[in-house]
């Protein structure tokens, strides 16, 4: 049978980022080993449920039609990783728009490999009337 301590640890490996960081929180304020255990039996979350947690978060948000363009983007970079926020700062930087962007994340969430897919599969037609050839011309598309 393992230990109060044996069974925080094998917890922790178990929990995601957040959940890890209360649960430091709550052993740094004194809360005993079998409340910290019992709290995380009920509560705790794995990195995917927090990711799915957040990603819902996020749709919900930006499909509720509330915010502007600015505020929807402002929204992502207080919300995602801060590789999704460097990754968001590169796509502006490349031509994207704010829409686009908000609509990859919207979509993805801090799933930067499904956001690679995606932009990886895009085709971009330069038509010779094209009047917004001028915004693609910086996108790394490889």
């Amino acid at each position: 049978c393992l230990s109060d301590e044996e069974m925080i640890e094998l917890m922790k490996s178990q929990l995601g980022p957040e959940s890890r960081m209360l649960m430091e929180e709550m052993l740094k304020s004194g809360a005993s080993l079998q409340d910290v255990l019992k709290y995380f039996m009920k509560h705790g979350l794995t990195a995917e449920e927090e990711e799915a947690r957040l990603h819902n978060k996020i749709k919900n948000v930006l499909e509720s039609g509330k915010l502007s363009t600015d505020e929807a983007y402002r929204f992502l970079q207080d919300n995602l990783s801060d590789e999704a926020r460097a990754t968001m700062a590169e796509l502006l930087k490349q031509g994207y728009t704010k829409e686009e962007i908000i609509e990859l994340f919207k979509k993805h969430g801090n799933n930067l490999a499904e956001v690679d897919r995606e932009l990886a599969g895009q085709t971009i037609d330069f038509g010779a009337d094209d009047p917004n050839a001028h915004l693609y011309r910086d996108r790394d598309v490889f």
